[in-house]
């Protein structure tokens, strides 16, 4: 029976390469299937890559890639290679790219997923510019019928020759659980033999492009860059990177990687490996990078939560969370400094502010601001920063100590500051919290309704995070 099988096979293809099959049924377009050749870019010389991807797939036994049709002042066909699912023969011809292939034909196969992989190199000659790749293809099905394949042809990029290349790839991963920021990571293999690497990135602002030039670190076989401190109004801003290396005294340059926080959670959101309570946390973070935009007016025409479906909305926190303050002052006999408020600052970050007096003769030189208080981290870990008087700032007559480490989970913790010269407390003890700068705005009779708004999203937003990133 196998035999008999194969020997149908065989002589299926060999009509089919023959062209003795004018009495095979043409597919309905109905049952047409998918190709695309994908896209790809580079300088005269590089090497691309292009893939044969099968989309959709009505039904085949037989698959022949007859021929590839691309301008060869252009490129030059380098390499086939085929990837297809088990128990198909192949054959190719790698001077013209034809391939074929072909099955048992008792039954179709409906596989999707790549086919092939056509390396090519750019001629050094090649004019900056486009170029298309296509191919002519023929295929049937286990009852003789040819079956139409609409081909999305590859557009090849040849860019001006200009630095040299440094050919890498980005993955990328986000924190969320403090300030907002992106992880880019790439493999160290991809930069043996280069000195000085560094991830150059670019952000549009409102005051014009801010450039950054990042060091990375090598964590389990790849350099990390972050891309910290993403403000809540600035989620839906595209960063743009590339990483630059040297060697031999030449910098060589890779592609630009073009990734956002709001690229991360609409995929995320809209992924099926992604659990219930991330998706919540997520819609909750849109939600407050919106009201973060609209408070400060900050790109209000492209709101970061604007293209949320209505059942995707759903998924967000929908009742305003009930607040307390944690407002309080423990009083000591003798002070020679004093806190005297607190705010919060929400525009490029999440900080709690400190705003302090010192008495005339009060030496600086050992003074600092002690906090403390009780995270929900794993085991309830008690966390101290100690800000020096060297990082005070002045506004008028106040010293401002700035807080900026305060995870988003921890929103409602109740925070302990007082300022010490050396281990001697010198001022009141004053108690404080996100939570409470959220409950005295939305009990103001002055605040905006826009920041209200921003205050409740925000508190949305910390309590998910709480829910999420307490296991």
């Amino acid at each position: 029976m196998k035999t008999l099988k194969r020997f149908l096979s065989l002589t299926l293809v060999c009509l089919l390469l023959c062209g003795l099959l004018p009495s095979f049924a043409l597919a309905d377009d109905s049952t047409a299937g998918e190709i695309v050749l994908t896209d790809a870019a580079g300088q005269p010389g590089d090497t691309v890559t292009v893939d044969l991807q099968l989309t959709s797939n009505p039904g085949i036994v037989v698959l022949q890639v007859k021929s590839l049709s691309f301008d060869s002042t252009v490129l030059e066909l380098s390499e086939v290679a085929v990837s297809f699912e088990s128990g198909w023969n192949q054959t190719i011809v790698k001077e013209t790219g034809s391939i074929l292939l072909d099955k048992d034909p008792s039954a179709n196969s409906t596989f999707t997923g790549a086919v092939a992989t056509y390396t090519f190199k750019i001629l050094d000659t090649a004019a900056a510019g486009d170029t298309t790749i296509n191919l002519d293809l023929v295929a049937c099905d286990k009852e003789e019928n040819y079956v139409t394949f609409n081909v999305t042809p590859a557009t090849v990029t040849v860019k001006e020759a200009g630095e040299p290349k440094l050919d890498v790839k980005f993955n990328h991963s986000v924190s969320i659980a403090n300030n907002l920021n992106i992880n880019y990571y790439v493999k160290a293999t991809y930069l043996e033999g280069f000195s000085n690497i560094r991830l150059v990135a670019e952000k549009d602002t409102a005051t014009g492009t801010m450039t950054r030039e990042i060091t990375g670190t090598v964590t389990s076989g790849y350099y990390r860059f972050q891309f910290a401190r993403i403000a809540a109004k600035e989620m839906g801003d595209d960063i743009h990177v590339k990483v630059c290396a040297d060697k031999d005294g030449v910098t060589y340059v890779s592609d630009e990687d073009v990734y956002s926080i709001r690229q991360y959670a609409y995929n995320s959101i809209r992924s099926d490996k992604t659990e219930a309570k991330l998706k919540l946390l997520l819609v909750d973070m849109l939600n407050y990078g919106s009201a973060a935009q609209t408070y400060f007016g900050y790109h209000i025409d492209k709101l970061v939560n604007g293209e949320l479906t209505a059942e995707e909305a759903a998924l967000g926190t929908a009742e305003a969370p009930t607040l307390v303050s944690h407002a309080g002052v423990t009083e000591i006999a003798t002070t020679t400094a004093n806190i005297a408020g607190n705010t919060l600052q929400l525009e490029n970050s999440i900080e709690v502010n400190y705003y302090l007096t010192i008495n005339e003769g009060q030496s600086l030189d050992n003074l600092k601001l002690v906090i403390s208080y009780t995270s929900k981290n794993e085991g309830n870990p008690v966390i101290t920063r100690t800000i020096p008087a060297s990082s005070f700032t002045r506004n008028g007559n106040y010293y401002v100590a700035k807080l900026d480490s305060i995870e988003s989970r921890d929103a409602s913790c109740v925070i302990t500051a007082a300022v010490y010269d050396g281990d001697q407390q010198i001022s009141h003890a004053r108690t404080y919290s996100i939570e409470t700068y959220a409950y005295n705005t939305l009990n103001s009779t002055t605040a905006k309704q826009t920041l209200k708004t921003l205050v409740t999203e925000m508190m949305k937003y910390c309590n998910s995070a709480d829910a999420y990133f307490t296991k």
